[in-house]
């Protein structure tokens, strides 16, 4: 007969115990995994914050000089700027450059002046403060490169020194030199006007930028 041995009731918890103590235990940090997830979907925001604002940026037209109402936008008076606009903008964008050159500035602007849709007009037309005047100018009474769009002085050929500063709205020929429409100011309308009717109208060309 085989003989059976037990092992002492203290011997089997003591081994017990032990084999307890030494599993490795695995614990989850629960604060430290919802960092981890805080932060992760904090970039996550950042990301798509940046693109959408990246997406709502454009490149659009600024005024790099002094542009009088009434003159000629050139190409060297615009440059491109990124900017963020909305959908309802009316700048323009420096895409549509070519649009804008040539064409006559609505009002005066400066250096660093975003160009609007607005700003830009394709025929030169009177603001506040100003009379329309027509005239018919023979050949010596005005630059022969007079354009729409000039500034000038408008002055009597019969030596009367006093002088109006005009915009030329409108510029074709005539039979004998060119017909033009004036903006003048108000105060010297009919003044202007005059001259031009008794035909002792002379206007004189300003300096181009």
């Amino acid at each position: 007969m085989t003989a059976v041995t037990h092992a002492p009731p203290s011997t089997r918890a003591g081994s017990d115990r032990h084999s307890a103590a030494t599993s490795p235990t695995r614990r989850v940090r629960v604060p430290l995994l919802i960092g981890a997830l805080a932060a992760t979907l904090f970039a996550a925001v950042l990301v798509l914050y940046g693109l959408s604002s990246a997406a709502d940026r454009m490149e659009v037209l600024r005024i790099t000089r002094d542009i009088s109402a009434g003159e000629e936008i050139t190409a060297d008076a615009l440059a491109p700027v990124g900017v963020a606009v909305d959908s309802a903008s009316q700048l323009v964008p420096a895409a549509s450059s070519a649009d804008v050159v040539g064409k006559l500035a609505a009002k005066t602007m400066a250096p660093g002046d975003l160009v609007s849709r607005t700003d830009v007009a394709d025929v030169p037309r009177s603001l506040a403060g100003e009379r329309r005047v027509g005239a018919v100018l023979v050949p010596g009474r005005y630059p022969l490169d007079l354009r729409r769009g000039d500034l000038a002085l408008a002055t009597a050929t019969d030596g009367d020194t006093s002088t109006a500063a005009v915009r030329v709205l409108d510029l074709r020929p005539a039979r004998e030199g060119v017909e033009v429409v004036l903006a003048v100011p108000a105060d010297a309308g009919a003044t202007v006007a005059q001259l031009a009717a008794q035909n002792r109208l002379a206007v004189v060309g300003e300096p181009r930028p």
